[in-house]
């Protein structure tokens, strides 16, 4: 009988390698929370990188505002989806337009595989501090 070709230490570390892979990847695990925008302090508009949803069929997705700051300080944040991750779409309805500390939770159950936030913020010296977060179920 022929020996194997990994003992289970090596096989686990294979394992371990596959999993660091797929997070590295950004790809989402179902059931899992993952950030679309991680928190911080933004003054301009902006997009957040693309994540990988796979063969999920619900996407649960909460936006958190922890700070505002400035004259009349207006945030807008929208979803976008894509089939291949290169022609975006908007996805749904945009979240409600935020003007201080608050949180809202959108659910969608129609979408592409990739899936990105969009955010715009205005007023004068405006500045919010707020994350993106989704949990895909399969």
């Amino acid at each position: 009988m022929p020996e194997p070709k990994y003992n289970e230490k090596e096989l686990l570390n294979l394992i371990l390698d596959e999993v660091n892979q797929a997070i590295k990847q950004r790809r989402v695990n179902p059931n899992l929370t993952s950030e679309l925008l991680a928190s911080g302090a933004r003054t301009v508009s902006g997009e957040g990188s693309s994540l990988d949803l796979g063969n999920t069929r619900e996407l649960i997705v909460t936006l958190d505002v922890s700070a505002a700051s400035g004259t009349s300080p207006t945030l807008d944040v929208k979803l976008q989806h894509s089939p291949d991750g290169s022609i975006w779409s908007d996805l749904g309805t945009a979240f409600a337009q935020k003007t201080g500390v608050a949180r809202e939770v959108k659910v969608f159950t129609q979408y592409h595989r990739y899936v990105k936030v969009v955010y715009t913020i205005a007023g004068t010296t405006p500045s919010f501090t707020f994350s993106v977060e989704a949990t895909a179920k399969e």
